[in-house]
């Protein structure tokens, strides 16, 4: 580089590429402090993918999917206006899952989802009957009853058809004499004749409880998609049940 300054200080003139290669380097100080200075790259900012439903949110989508899907099954249409008969209430109620008394769905459900411009039509308006039911299923009041309690009352009635001892079974006679004649509000007789044909033996004379609770209680299982809070919840209270009277 000295050379270049001061031509006369050189013995022989530089050739063009040693010109070129003194011109051109850079000194290794100045190359590194060029590297230093030199800014970071920018990493780009990851976006977190949005969150999915939680699990308690997918269980009542699903449960009100099958409410609703429920509800169809029951609801007529006329001129386009949507309605479930009065005396349909009840058994939509129970296949959402709701296990209420007949007394409790008189005198508490029925007043609240029937209408008085429906009241004459003694029909009422899916919407309304399916918010009803909605909050029972959440507040979980007349959920079904466990095994335990189902087996219980079933050797409570065998007791009673049989003087003390538990034989198995019940006579489906003295079993429509306690459902037809008992209880809070007895059953209707299409209602007994329903559940006796499912759960009486062949002969029909019979009803073999622990055969009738081994078809019953796979279906009650299949009924947990209905309730979105975390089963181990305990159920609201229930009004005191009254023993059941003897057969007469």
């Amino acid at each position: 580089e000295q050379a270049l300054v001061e031509p006369s200080t050189r013995s022989k003139p530089l050739r063009r590429d040693q010109y070129f290669y003194i011109t051109t380097r850079v000194p290794v100080h100045m190359a590194e402090a060029k590297t230093t200075d030199a800014p970071a790259p920018v990493e780009e900012a990851k976006v977190a993918p949005p969150a999915g439903p939680t699990e308690e949110e997918k269980a009542e989508a699903l449960m009100l999917k099958r409410v609703q899907k429920t509800l169809d099954v029951f609801t007529n249409e006329e001129a386009g206006l949507k309605t479930i008969p009065v005396e349909e209430v009840g058994h939509v109620i129970r296949a959402c899952g709701c296990y209420v008394p007949e007394l409790v769905l008189i005198e508490q459900i029925l007043p609240s989802v029937i209408e008085d411009e429906f009241a004459e039509m003694n029909v009422v308006r899916p919407e309304l009957l399916k918010r009803r039911i909605v909050a029972m299923i959440k507040e979980r009041t007349w959920e079904a009853d466990t095994e335990h309690e189902l087996l219980l009352a079933w050797r409570k009635l065998d007791q009673l058809a049989h003087s003390g001892d538990e034989w198995g079974y019940v006579e489906a006679d003295k079993v429509s004499k306690y459902m037809l004649g008992s209880g809070f509000t007895p059953f209707r007789k299409t209602e007994y004749e329903s559940f006796a044909s499912y759960a009486a033996d062949s002969t029909g004379e019979k009803i073999f409880y622990h055969d009738y609770m081994g078809k019953l209680i796979p279906t009650l299982e299949n009924d947990d998609y209905l309730f979105p809070t975390a089963p181990s919840r305990e159920k609201k209270a229930r009004p005191a049940m009254p023993d059941y009277p003897e057969a007469k």
